[in-house]
C-alpha cells in the first residue's frame, strides 16, 4: 500500500464512492461504481498483480467438471485466495493484506452493503439482521482471478446460499468493455431460477453490462431473477481479464431451519447418481 493509504483512508474513500447512490432494481438488483479505489491504490493493484509470480488454481478442474451438470469451463478461471494467504514478496503481501483488512475486517464492507440496500437484507433475513451475531454467521470469500481465452459463463443466478457478489475489474487499458459482467433477462419473462444451474445464452437477452474497464466495480444481490453471464472470451485479453471477486454467503446448511424445503441449500450442480446393486456390489453411474 502507498505510504498514505491505510485501512482507514481506504474505507473513507470507498464509503464516499457509495454516498448517495441507489441500487438499480432491474433486470435484477445491482450497483455499478466507477473509480472504486483511490488512483494510487489502483496503480498498486496493477503493479502488485499476484499472477506475476503465481499462476493460481483452477476454480474447478477439467476432470471435476465432467461430474457437473453445466458446461462452464471453470478450469479456464485461475484464482488466488486473498484470505488464505499466498506466496509473494513482503511488499506485495503487505499490500494485499491491507486491502483485505479494509474490506473484510469486522465485516465492514458487508455492513456498508446493508446501509446501501437495507430493503434487500430486511426482506430476506427479517429481524435476524438485528442480531449482534448476524454478520459473524455469514461466510465470505475474496480472491483475485484471471481468465484464459475460451472462458465464458452462461446465464445463472448463483447458488441459493449467495447473498451478494462483488466483481472488481482490474483492466490496465480501455477497449474491452463488453467483457464485463452481463446482466441478462430471460426472453420468457416468467422464467426464474433458485440457482446452481447455468443456462443457454440464446434464451436470454443482455439488458446492461458492468463494463470491464479500469477500476470499475459492480455488486449484485442474489434473487431468483439475478441472471448474469460473461460472454465467450475469443482472444487473449491484456492480463487475462485480471480482476477480483468478493462474495458473502449463508452457511452451508443455510441461516435458517426451513419447514417446507429443508434441502433447498443442497448442492445440485452434481450430476445425479444412479446406484445399482449387482453381484453383491454397488455400482454408481453418473447420469448426465
Amino acid at each position: 500500500m502507498s505510504s498514505v493509504a491505510t485501512v482507514a483512508t481506504l474505507r473513507e474513500h470507498i464509503a464516499a464512492r457509495f454516498s448517495g447512490r441507489t441500487v438499480e432494481p432491474f433486470p435484477s438488483p445491482h450497483l455499478v461504481v466507477n473509480e472504486f479505489f483511490p488512483d494510487d491504490v489502483y496503480r498498486q493493484i496493477l503493479a502488485q498483480n499476484p499472477f506475476a509470480e503465481n499462476r493460481g488454481r483452477e476454480w474447478i478442474t477439467a476432470s471435476e467438471m465432467k461430474k457437473r451438470r453445466q458446461s462452464t469451463p471453470y478450469d479456464h478461471r485461475k484464482q488466488i485466495d486473498l484470505k488464505g494467504g499466498f506466496v509473494a514478496a513482503p511488499e506485495s503481501k503487505a499490500f494485499w493484506k491491507t486491502l483485505s483488512d479494509a474490506l473484510l475486517g469486522d465485516d465492514w464492507f458487508a455492513k456498508l452493503m446493508y446501509r446501501t440496500y437495507p430493503t434487500y437484507f430486511e426482506l430476506r433475513f427479517g429481524e435476524a439482521v438485528l442480531d449482534p451475531t448476524f454478520w459473524s454467521e455469514l461466510r465470505n470469500t475474496m480472491f483475485v482471478q484471471r481468465h484464459e481465452a475460451g472462458y465464458h459463463i452462461g446465464p445463472h443466478t448463483d447458488s441459493p446460499h449467495r447473498v451478494f457478489t462483488c466483481i472488481f475489474a482490474f483492466a490496465d487499458e480501455p477497449g474491452y468493455d463488453e467483457l464485463g459482467t452481463q446482466f441478462v433477462r430471460p426472453r420468457d419473462r416468467r422464467v426464474r431460477c433458485w440457482g446452481d444451474l447455468h443456462h443457454a445464452h440464446d434464451d436470454f437477452e443482455v439488458a446492461t453490462i458492468a463494463k470491464y474497464i479500469p477500476n470499475n466495480f459492480v455488486v449484485f444481490f442474489k434473487t431468483r431473477q439475478s441472471f448474469h453471464s460473461v460472454k465467450h472470451i475469443a482472444r487473449e485479453v491484456p492480463n487475462q481479464r485480471y480482476g477480483m471477486q468478493l462474495a458473502y454467503y449463508e452457511p452451508h446448511e443455510g441461516m435458517f431451519r426451513d419447514l417446507s424445503r429443508p434441502d433447498l441449500m443442497q448442492d445440485r450442480t452434481q450430476k445425479p447418481i444412479l446406484r445399482l446393486r449387482a453381484f453383491g456390489r454397488t455400482l454408481q453411474i453418473n447420469r448426465g
